[in-house]
């Protein structure tokens, strides 16, 4: 599962960096009117009329970079415009901001979790941002949000005295918060937003979150042992 999450990320790159100028420049294939067009290279001649036909005309250069175009089935894929894929973009990247700032404001509402075995786990993994821990009755199961002041939420119904289960939670989330996973997830959104037209990116973006979570259930199981995978 650690080698799909490098993968993804490859996906990331090539979606984001690759392709990102092609969404705001003008669609290949269609020009305002309508016409397919293609480009003609520098060492491409327009055969010369014969003599007993008409001079070449604007219409029968239409013509022949129809069927230019025809032999070069390329440049004949209708795209969205850039209109749509502004406006397509914008609606789902507010969409997502919204829902972020919204579940923000309510785990705002979750009280700390203090107690003994907890202060002494985060004793034990200090990294340089500081982790705290919370409890809400908002969410049903753990999870951990922010990228420079992490927090792993925690189900109000998670009993604290239950140190073995709390050490696998708390693990899992620390791999989480050690990896960046709440940056890349944010990178995932934005490949999301900008190719919000693919539906192979809905799939990218439902299988992404799978097996990130997959991933640190593996190595959560190297670190506890494979006598603790059940």
């Amino acid at each position: 599962k650690n080698t799909l999450i490098i993968l993804w990320t490859a996906i990331f790159q090539k979606l984001l960096f690759s392709h990102v100028n092609s969404f705001w420049e003008q669609p290949h294939g269609f020009n305002a009117e309508g016409i397919s067009q293609i480009e003609i290279s520098s060492d491409s001649t327009i055969p010369a009329a014969e003599p007993d036909e008409a001079p070449f005309s604007e219409q029968s250069e239409s013509n022949y970079k129809i069927s230019l175009s025809e032999k070069n089935p390329e440049h004949n894929k209708i795209l969205f415009t850039p209109g749509i894929l502004r406006l397509g973009t914008a609606i789902k990247t507010l969409y997502f901001i919204i829902s972020y700032f919204r579940c923000l404001n309510e785990f705002k509402t979750s009280l700390p979790l203090k107690n003994e075995f907890t202060e002494n786990w985060l004793k034990n993994h200090l990294i340089k941002r500081k982790i705290s821990v919370r409890q809400s009755d908002k969410i049903s199961s753990p999870l951990t949000y922010g990228i420079f002041r992490p927090v792993i939420l925690l189900p109000k119904q998670t009993f604290p005295k239950d140190e073995k289960r709390l050490n696998f939670i708390f693990l899992h989330e620390y791999i989480h918060i050690r990896r960046f996973d709440a940056l890349l997830k944010l990178i995932c959104v934005a490949a999301l937003c900008l190719h919000w037209f693919n539906p192979a990116v809905w799939l990218m973006y439902i299988f992404f979150n799978r097996d990130i979570e997959l991933s640190c259930d593996e190595t959560t199981v190297k670190k506890s042992g494979l006598s603790e995978k059940a």
